[in-house]
């Protein structure tokens, strides 16, 4: 799969998660797999379990696997696994451009004009 990091360089990598998907929708019993995942019942557990402190610990493992740096985040202590994700950039970490030109991309694609 191509993936473009936060300078905008291009490079193709094949994660567990691109081989995982590859399989499962390769085969009729990966197919009827990811249709069960896919039920709504399924995802109330998970959203259950990752909304629960026992996720917590999937936190460090998760950010280390995804290059993803801590230090430009608020320091907090998480309560669970979805927690994570509504955390709080530090000030001056993160640079949003406003120019109209780079945020008309992805809505363009979608068959949107500017």
């Amino acid at each position: 799969m191509k993936y473009r990091d936060r300078q905008g360089r291009e490079y193709e990598q094949t994660t567990s998660q691109d081989s995982f998907l590859a399989a499962a929708y390769s085969s009729a019993m990966g197919r009827a797999l990811m249709k069960f995942l896919g039920c709504p019942i399924f995802s109330k557990c998970a959203r259950v379990i990752l909304d629960s402190k026992f996720s917590v610990p999937f936190i460090f493992g998760f950010a280390e696997k995804n290059g993803i740096d801590m230090f430009d985040y608020e320091e907090r202590m998480y309560r669970s696994f979805n927690d994570f994700f509504t955390r709080k950039i530090k000030p001056g970490r993160r640079f949003i451009t406003k120019d109209k030109r780079s945020a008309g991309v992805t809505f363009r694609r979608q068959g949107h004009s500017l």
